[in-house]
């Protein structure tokens, strides 16, 4: 029987508290990704490089702690997952555009469930960041020397369920909002029934 006393404190030492405190870092770190630019100029290309390995490795991290807290939520909040499992990341969008410079210059968007995002992409075996071109800046008009300005924008993944390709794509904002927005309030509505026992009857509001 839980303490109906335990403490706030005593609830951020447990690990549905720490997955969900982790995949929150991590979607704000990916939001930032998202809204942010870089250019091919040999100092952005540095830039870029780091970039692209920093946030592959946020993604899956993301999405691995998003799933370990969903999973500890449903013992003191029941339909966590299954809430998980009916969430669209991108709800009734179908693709997402690049830009004229980007071949192709969009591409379909996964209609897939949050929960099964989360799971293709940790069992991922091939991924990709897609960018698109935000900007083209003509530094010499007799030349026509130009550099483009790119921004990320969508996440490519083939998992060892899928055919051997790349064939799955996902909104990187997207994908940290979703969870933010959506799944964030069960998971701390979970940690509060866990907190106190006596409360746990009452319903979490639809957001």
């Amino acid at each position: 029987m839980l303490n109906s006393r335990i403490t706030v404190h005593d609830a951020q030492s447990t690990a549905m508290w720490r997955f969900h405190d982790s995949a929150l870092e991590r979607a704000a770190l990916i939001y930032t990704f998202a809204r942010s630019t870089t250019e091919d100029i040999p100092a952005g290309a540095l830039i870029y490089s780091r970039q692209l390995v920093m946030l592959i490795d946020l993604v899956h991290e993301f999405c691995f702690n998003a799933r370990r807290a969903i999973e500890r939520a449903e013992k003191y909040l029941p339909g966590t997952i299954e809430y998980a499992q009916a969430l669209k990341v991108h709800n009734a969008r179908k693709e997402i555009v690049l830009s004229k410079y980007e071949h192709p210059d969009r591409l379909p968007l996964t209609e897939q469930s949050l929960w099964w995002v989360l799971g293709r992409i940790i069992h991922s075996k091939d991924t990709q960041v897609i960018y698109r071109t935000v900007d083209v800046v003509v530094t010499n008009s007799r030349t026509g020397q130009r550099f483009s300005v790119m921004q990320p924008a969508a996440f490519a993944f083939a998992s060892d369920r899928d055919d051997p390709k790349v064939d799955h794509y996902v909104d990187i904002e997207l994908l940290a909002t979703v969870y933010i927005g959506g799944i964030a309030p069960r998971i701390e509505q979970a940690i509060n029934n866990r907190n106190y026992p006596r409360s746990a009857d009452a319903k979490l509001v639809d957001m």
